[in-house]
Order: structure tokens, then C-alpha cells, then sequence
């Protein structure tokens, strides 16, 4: 007869760490994850609508993602990667007889990381594209100047705050009037 091993079968429990917001959100609580080991949350990202963040229901249409830099006594600690405003939320802002701009560049910030903003406006009525083009370019000039004197998390705070969108908003009116004024997307590559 053929000998019997028995193999021991060795159960690894998960365990669960908590996601903790970066200082810039006050190092809120964004939930929890489950692992094997600790190391292996490092890299994962969690999508976090903005209501839960600042308790205010105005801002139930915007995420923000985050990404796990590093794991300290079971906290998971995050970084901000990516504002964003989803499309759902954009095609109930668009009506007839506007026009709808968008744009998408790259800017450096002061702590040298690189990001794609998208912004996008809406004017009060039909425009001509001589118009349209110089929003846009106003509003390359504006935002890529804002990103040099100011680092990441405060470009996201800022669009949190929607500081960011009205003094964009405040610059562009002088070329034309906008309904609409927004960061599609804010992210971090």
C-alpha cells in the first residue's frame, strides 16, 4: 500500500486595513480593504464620491480617486490622484442653443508632478469659434500658470473648493459670458 501523507493545510487569515484620506482632506476614514499581507495594498486605488468626503450632498456628482503609497499599523495611507467630474453629470448641463468647449493639456506643478487638467465650458448661447478658441487659449494661459505657483494637493483642494473653477470663470468672462464653468478632470500622471 501506498503511504498516506497528510498534508497540513495552512489557512491565511485576511486582514482588514483601513483607508485613510490624505492630510489635505483632514485624514478622513475612506473605508476599508481587505489583505493578505499588508505590502500587497500598496498601488491599489479607491474611488470615492465627493459627498462623502465633505458631507455635502451639492456634491454627490464628483469622484475622487486615490492611490495606496503606504501601509502603517494596519492604516493604509492614500495620495490624491484624480478629480473628476463624470459624464453623466455633463450632459445635464449642456441645453440647446449653447455651445459646449472642451480642452485637455498637460501642466507641471510647483512640486514638479505632472497632470492633465480637462476643462470645460458651457456659454450662455451660440458662439463663434474665434471666441471659442480664444477661451481656450485664455484658459490654457490661466491654469498653466496657476499649476507653477501651486503644488498637486492644492490644485485638487482647490477644485474640491471650487475655488479653482470660479476664479477660472472670472478671468474667462471678460472674453465671454459662460453658463457653465468647470474641471472636467484633474489628474495626476
Amino acid at each position: 500500500m501506498a503511504e498516506k501523507t497528510s498534508q497540513k493545510i495552512i489557512k491565511k487569515k485576511k486582514k482588514w486595513l483601513t483607508l485613510i484620506a490624505p492630510k489635505e482632506f483632514n485624514n478622513l476614514v475612506l473605508g476599508e480593504t481587505p489583505a493578505f499581507e499588508p505590502e500587497t495594498v500598496v498601488g491599489r486605488t479607491v474611488i470615492v464620491n465627493l459627498m462623502t468626503l465633505t458631507r455635502d450632498p451639492k456634491k454627490q456628482s464628483y469622484n475622487l480617486t486615490f492611490k495606496v503609497n503606504q501601509v502603517i499599523n494596519h492604516e493604509a495611507h492614500t495620495i490624491s490622484m484624480k478629480y473628476e467630474l463624470p459624464t453623466v453629470h455633463i450632459k445635464r448641463l449642456i441645453k440647446k442653443a449653447k455651445e459646449k468647449m472642451d480642452d485637455a493639456f498637460m501642466v507641471e506643478t510647483k512640486d514638479n508632478v505632472r497632470a492633465m487638467i480637462k476643462p470645460l465650458f458651457v456659454t450662455k448661447a451660440m458662439t463663434q469659434n474665434s471666441k471659442l478658441t480664444l477661451l481656450r487659449k485664455k484658459a490654457r494661459e490661466a491654469l498653466t500658470a496657476l499649476a507653477k505657483e501651486k503644488t498637486f494637493a492644492e490644485l485638487i483642494v482647490m477644485a474640491v473648493s471650487t475655488e479653482l473653477q470660479r476664479n477660472l470663470r472670472s478671468e474667462l468672462k471678460k472674453v465671454y459670458p459662460l453658463s457653465v464653468c468647470e474641471i472636467r478632470m484633474l489628474q495626476r500622471l
